[in-house]
């Protein structure tokens, strides 16, 4: 069965870690606390991009939580994916879609989640 997270609160900023600038954009179901959480190197430039698993510097990562009140189900990005930046302006605006399989890393026996027709349109 499909569901979807469909934020209807975002933030989106820049932030400096191990000398690398990443864009954050988070987005929370006000309903049902859902939250999702993309970040990726802010040197990319338009074209396509893998999802890595480790949520180091520089690396492009989506994490989702289903359950606000479950602060141990957190689910992380696995290696591959696509990640697709349609466009970045001198304005600091970007957009993009993006596909990946999620995992919950400290407990293997959950189910992955498959999350497809993922969009990001924000400005900075």
């Amino acid at each position: 069965m499909a569901s979807s997270v469909n934020p209807n609160s975002l933030t989106a900023f820049s932030v400096e870690s191990g000398g690398v600038t990443s864009i954050n954009i988070g987005g929370v179901n006000a309903a049902s606390g859902a939250s999702l959480t993309l970040t990726f190197n802010a040197a990319l430039e338009a074209g396509t991009y893998e999802f890595n698993s480790l949520p180091l510097p520089g690396n492009t990562i989506l994490t989702y939580a289903p359950d606000p009140s479950d602060g141990t189900l957190l689910y992380s990005s696995e290696a591959g994916g696509t990640f697709v930046i349609t466009e970045v302006t001198a304005e600091g605006r970007y957009t993009g879609t993006f596909e990946v399989t999620l995992s919950v890393i400290t407990d293997p026996s959950i189910p992955a989640v498959e999350v497809t027709n993922g969009t990001f349109i924000v400005q900075l």
